[in-house]
């Protein structure tokens, strides 16, 4: 009773006294959860990926350059303290970066050979 009576004062209402609680829920009805139709932006990307897939006929190698040479250009961007770049400008490199990871997971290719490759530039 005292935890109710603060919360109310906290609230600024005063309490009430109800004798049966199931009569205040008499008019409600539960609601469906809805059925989410909409796919996700990475789910959309990744199928726009697959109907255009611009590194389809690139070999192994040049995907995993390729891969380093614009993580390169992004990592700058996306560490603390970092310089800033216009939202839309590296959304376009984020969204171009998501495209080789659809790749190498089409692909199968393995990742840990990313490590060789990287270079402090």
């Amino acid at each position: 009773n005292y935890i109710a009576n603060g919360w109310s004062q906290f609230n600024g209402r005063n309490t009430m006294k109800i004798d049966n609680a199931r009569d205040l829920f008499i008019n409600l009805e539960e609601k469906e959860e809805p059925k989410s139709n909409s796919l996700t932006r990475t789910d959309e990307r990744k199928l726009w990926y697959r109907k255009n897939r611009y590194m389809k006929d690139w070999s192994d190698d040049k995907v995993l350059q390729a891969a380093v040479e614009h993580m390169n250009k992004i990592m700058p961007f996306i560490l603390k303290n970092g310089p800033k770049l216009p939202v839309d400008k590296l959304g376009e490199l984020m969204l171009a970066f998501g495209d080789f990871i659809e790749e190498s997971n089409m692909r199968g290719l393995d990742l840990k050979g990313l490590n060789n490759l990287f270079t402090d530039k």
